[in-house]
């Protein structure tokens, strides 16, 4: 992806806060924009097994902590907790021992960017 940047080098627009983009690295990024670890997983959880692939409404698996002082609370890893933290995804529980991360609408639109582009999401896929 190519990087937009003005005429100082590293500083962003003006407006670039204001259309829900961000820098990260040297380069800056649209919120609706899935890094490659994060199209990576979404890749390697939704990827076909056993011939079917999984639903997007069933979510991501999420474990708990077993024990310990964070006993039973969320455990996810780091790129689920930086869609978290983006609002593109939520922790449902129900009641069960694994969590699931669900997508939110934020979070399907960004899916929708990333079907966009043939490299990210090949049609095989």
């Amino acid at each position: 992806m190519a990087s937009r940047l003005n005429c100082v080098g590293s500083m962003p627009s003006i407006g670039s806060a204001y259309r829900g983009e961000r820098i990260e690295g040297n380069e800056l990024v649209s919120d609706i924009t899935l890094t490659p670890r994060e199209r990576a997983l979404v890749r390697n959880e939704f990827m076909v097994r056993f011939g079917q692939a999984l639903r997007l409404e069933s979510g991501i698996l999420v474990k708990r902590w077993a024990t310990g002082p964070n006993k039973g609370q969320p455990k996810p890893g780091t790129v689920i907790q930086r869609k978290l933290d983006r609002g593109l995804l939520e922790l449902r529980d129900d009641c069960c021992h694994w969590l699931r991360a669900r997508f939110t609408e934020a979070g399907l639109a960004a899916l929708r960017h990333m079907a966009e582009d043939a490299r990210a999401l090949p049609p095989g896929e």
